[in-house]
């Protein structure tokens, strides 16, 4: 965090947990970052929960993609 900087290996596996607490402690570009990986992630089968989650967290990125 304090690097500004994240590997990738971290967000494969925790990119929501980084998200909320980057969201938490109002770290913007980490949160934005997280956002993108989410996105360019996205399954079919976690659209519903990812859609939630992102409402939870007022993830402005990963609800303006249109995904259709």
């Amino acid at each position: 965090i304090y690097m500004a900087t994240i590997e990738r290996t971290l967000f494969e596996k925790n990119a929501r947990e980084i998200l909320v607490i980057a969201e938490k402690y109002n770290i913007v570009n980490l949160k934005e970052e997280c956002e993108q990986f989410i996105c360019e992630t996205i399954t079919i089968k976690g659209f519903i929960s990812l859609i939630l989650f992102a409402d939870t967290y007022h993830c402005e990125i990963i609800m303006s993609v249109r995904y259709l």
